[in-house]
């Protein structure tokens, strides 16, 4: 019952009731949606996004006007003005969009936005393209996060056509579209640090992390955002572990999100298995205090 009602009332219809609206016109429709190659979407903190029309983006923004909410919520309460964020598997530039409402260019802030496969780079440039006069710097990287720089074999699984997140790294030699290959400690200069990093790259996670020795072992990424379906700990979080962070799994209720132990087996079965490291845990249940969904809420366009 307490699932069925999660899925009823979810936040992104109680605190966005133009979206609930918008489904339910759109529900009672005859008429099928325009026939275009691109769509675009009001984020809701006041940022457009053109997304191609068969992608997943798409239907979520329709149905629910926001991509991964658990996601963009950790992702706005923990960005400060001034960070340096790094958006790594960018996409087409979701979260790129929540990373650069919140570091402020006059702050100093700005966001590196990485993305492997060219076709999807290219929609993610042209986002990126309309929001450089009014956001902080951003500068984009067309490669993949690995353990060492090179080149490495991106393979299109069966249900890229309409979700291109998909797109995997493999071993250099296996059949797929080779493309460059990029470390964190290559991409973030000696004397800089990371104070976000959203880390969604397919299963290469660890390869990845693999190419931030520096950055881990100096305390150089304050807070990592991933994806991980394993069962905790897995190599993902331990390597976070030995390198003196803490690993929360973030979930979310309808009043706002939650902290969860990493290893918690109350969260929410169907919704993707996000965690959270930190190096500054206190931190970060400060941030998770308040209740709502602050980057739904009105003041988050107004902010922005």
């Amino acid at each position: 019952m307490l699932s069925w009602l999660r899925r009823v009332f979810k936040p992104e219809y109680v605190f966005q009731p133009r979206i609930a609206l918008q489904r339910v016109r759109a529900a009672m429709s005859l008429v099928p949606p325009p026939a275009t190659a691109t769509r675009q979407f009001m984020l809701p903190w006041g940022m457009s996004v053109l997304v191609p029309a068969g992608d997943d983006h798409a239907r979520m923004l329709e149905t629910l006007g926001v991509v991964d909410l658990a996601v963009t919520e950790t992702l706005w309460r923990l960005t400060d003005p001034g960070d340096h964020a790094v958006d790594a598997g960018a996409n087409i530039g979701c979260m790129t969009a929540v990373l650069l409402a919140r570091v402020r260019s006059d702050s100093g802030g700005h966001v590196t936005a990485i993305e492997a496969h060219p076709d999807v780079r290219r929609d993610l440039d042209q986002n990126i393209e309309q929001w450089r006069s009014a956001t902080a710097s951003v500068n984009v990287i067309g490669a993949a996060l690995s353990s060492r720089e090179g080149t490495v074999s991106l393979v299109e699984p069966d249900q890229f056509g309409s979700n291109r997140g998909l797109a995997r790294v493999t071993d250099a030699t296996a059949s797929g579209l080779q493309v460059a290959a990029v470390t964190l400690d290559g991409v973030v200069e000696s004397s800089d640090t990371i104070g976000v990093l959203k880390l969604d790259v397919e299963g290469h996670e660890l390869e990845a992390l693999r190419g931030a020795t520096r950055l881990l072992a100096n305390g150089g990424i304050r807070d990592c955002v991933f994806e991980d379906h394993g069962t905790a700990p897995t190599a993902v979080m331990q390597l976070f572990l030995d390198h003196g962070y803490e690993v929360f799994r973030v979930d979310r209720r309808l009043a706002g999100p939650v902290l969860l132990p990493m290893t918690s087996g109350d969260a929410t079965p169907w919704l993707p298995a996000n965690f959270l490291a930190t190096r500054a845990p206190g931190r970060v249940v400060e941030r998770f205090k308040p209740r709502g969904w602050q980057c739904l809420s009105s003041a988050a366009s107004r902010n922005h």
